[in-house]
């Protein structure tokens, strides 16, 4: 058994449902007078039709006295002050004036001038007539309404759909796009991650090999510190040993000797040394001293000249006390050469003459060299410089030979 869908609650049988869906009076059927009504089967015999050419029906528009246009069609919000006409199912379509109320004249005349549309005419809805058969349409196609509703709303929400589907379609592409771009992103932040640790690592490996190299230069520099004091140590041999003295014999040239004169004078510089000389090779190590100004109560008188003994490498095997002459002579500067000469003869008990211990021996000499008026009469001195040879008389000096 099946229930009809319409209205009523009869049911029947599906084989026999095309015979009722005929015979059922709660078919929608449209009105065949002309009006174009939409409503139920069993409410024909009971419709009056209200088509705008029928003479009662312009009577009865006149009798309304708030009918109008606006734009060539009534205004919805109009309300008729006309009885209620009976309409279908019993109930009330319209009011008539009552007893109280004058009947006013229509403001619209004319065939066709009191027509209007459905309400839902933008729906599909394409029913038309007056005032009174569009409200009987609006009670009897409510279902048809629902339908165009529901059709207008799944178009819309069709339409939504299709918009909703377009922004997503273009925001998922969108989103695609950042997302690559995120992705290479993260390659390249990946791979300078890669790269920086790489760098740090290669960073602390140059540090500690700075640091090495530091200390290593630093032991370096230590040691080339060291060479260096070897070098000028060796140096220093070297040129002592090349321009040491090893004949026994000395040409002392004095230069700036009125320099050396005046400092004796001012007491800055009282006497000047010779360089040192040795008697032989392996002999003894000595020089000379001369006081420009001369020495105590000669001073300023005469030049004095001392000897000295000074302590060598080969003082062990040397014999002692010093005995040797010593013979000092100041050059005259002439081919003549009349020089100035004295010889010193030691004298063994002396302290002068013993072996030196740390430091030179006490000086031994001639106090009265030279008066100074005779230096400065004769030819001692030119080119401001002076000649004084200092000559040690020794053949062998050490204890392995007989002198």
């Amino acid at each position: 058994m099946l229930e009809c869908v319409m209205s009523n609650t009869s049911s029947i049988d599906m084989c026999t449902l095309m015979e009722h869906r005929e015979d059922c009076e709660f078919v929608n059927v449209i009105c065949e007078k002309g009006c174009g009504s939409t409503l139920l089967k069993y409410q024909l015999e009971s419709h009056i039709c209200l088509d705008p050419s029928t003479p009662s029906l312009q009577q009865e528009l006149a009798l309304c006295n708030s009918a109008f246009m606006e734009n060539g069609e009534f205004v919805d919000d109009h309300d008729c002050t006309m009885e209620s006409r009976p309409g279908p199912e019993g109930e009330s379509s319209r009011t008539m004036p009552t007893s109280s109320e004058e009947p006013a004249s229509p403001s619209i005349s004319g065939d066709g001038a009191s027509l209007k549309f459905c309400k839902f005419i933008k729906l599909g809805c394409k029913f038309k007539g007056n005032r009174f058969e569009v409200d009987l349409h609006m009670d009897i196609a409510s279902e048809t309404h629902l339908d165009l509703v529901c059709k207008s709303i799944n178009e819309i929400k069709t339409e939504y759909i299709k918009k909703e589907n377009k922004v997503i379609a273009k925001h998922d592409n969108k989103i695609k796009l950042v997302q690559d771009y995120i992705c290479k992103q993260n390659v390249v932040i990946k791979d300078l991650h890669e790269t920086n640790r790489t760098l740090e690592t290669n960073s602390r490996n140059m540090q500690n090999q700075i640091k090495d190299l530091a200390s290593k230069t630093e032991m370096f520099m230590e040691e080339i510190t060291r060479l260096k004091v070897q070098a000028n140590q060796l140096q220093e041999e070297m040129n002592e040993s090349r321009d040491t003295n090893f004949t026994g014999s000395l040409l002392w040239k004095i230069k700036n000797f009125s320099k050396h004169m005046q400092n004796a004078v001012n007491k800055t510089e009282l006497s000047v040394y010779s360089p040192p000389f040795f008697t032989s090779r392996y002999g003894y190590k000595v020089r000379a001293q001369l006081f420009v100004n001369g020495l105590g109560s000669q001073t300023g008188e005469y030049m004095a000249i001392y000897f000295h003994i000074l302590p060598s490498e080969h003082d062990d095997i040397l014999r002692w006390p010093f005995n040797h002459k010593i013979t000092f002579s100041l050059l005259e500067q002439t081919p003549d050469q009349t020089n100035v000469t004295y010889t010193l003869v030691p004298t063994p008990n002396e302290d002068s003459y013993k072996r030196p211990s740390d430091k030179m021996s006490d000086g031994k000499g001639f106090n009265r060299f030279i008066s100074l008026d005779a230096l400065k009469k004769g030819k001692y001195i030119k080119n401001d410089s002076i000649f004084v040879k200092i000559r040690v008389h020794c053949k062998n000096t050490s204890r392995n030979h007989e002198s």
